[in-house]
């Protein structure tokens, strides 16, 4: 898959089964139209997990790494809309990564994807570990 773009937020979450109705419609009709509204995103995807948990990963493209951190962007993360606030609460199991790509090649978008996520220590510190 060809990524668009220097910069990535991959996000993997779980949602509880009371909210998955208002998740897909909340995640469909507003949530992804917010996020590629804002300047320097390209687009976004949800996946739905074959095997595995947490169920859903959603990545957004962004022109560069430095979107990610810039006032459009963080507005939209410190100023969230009422829905998004209802949506989120059944929420389980996120984590949420902001991204610099790194390689990416072949013509194709995809239509599968796999996902690694690892965790350190809270307190590494990969200074003292070297």
């Amino acid at each position: 898959m060809s990524l668009a773009g220097e910069g990535i937020v991959a996000i993997w979450n779980g949602i509880r089964p009371e909210g998955r109705a208002e998740f897909f419609e909340w995640h469909t009709r507003e949530h992804m139209l917010e996020r590629v509204a804002i300047p320097g995103f390209r687009r976004g995807r949800r996946y739905s997990a074959l095997e595995g948990e947490p169920e859903f990963f959603t990545l957004y493209e962004t022109d560069t790494t430095a979107v990610l951190t810039g006032a459009d962007y963080l507005a939209r993360l410190n100023a969230p809309t009422p829905w998004t606030r209802r949506a989120t609460v059944a929420f389980t199991d996120t984590s949420r990564s902001l991204c610099r790509v790194a390689l990416s090649i072949g013509p194709g978008e995809g239509g599968l994807m796999m996902t690694w996520r690892l965790d350190a220590a809270p307190a590494f510190d990969i200074e003292k570990a070297l």
